[in-house]
């Protein structure tokens, strides 16, 4: 299976946020590094391959984890240096 994330940013409208990488070689692992201090909700999920009929209509079953919340703090600056 391979498992793609969705990141999702509370508070101000942020550019970059999160960058999120996969592991190599590892399908379940990714590595997040955060850009821009803020809220996220990261959640990883998988499309199935298989088409099911809904009412009518062909969709496709998406399989999502539990999402997990991450918050970015600002770098720190100390005054006097």
């Amino acid at each position: 299976m391979d498992f793609a994330l969705e990141i999702e940013m509370t508070g101000l409208h942020r550019s970059k946020g999160l960058l999120a990488h996969k592991v190599r070689g590892m399908q379940r692992l990714f590595t997040v590094t955060g850009v821009e201090p803020g809220n996220y909700v990261v959640t990883a999920y998988i499309e199935k391959a298989l088409m099911t009929k809904v009412n009518g209509t062909m969709v496709r079953e998406r399989v999502t984890s539990e999402a997990n919340k991450i918050e970015v703090f600002p770098i720190l600056t100390l005054v006097p240096s």
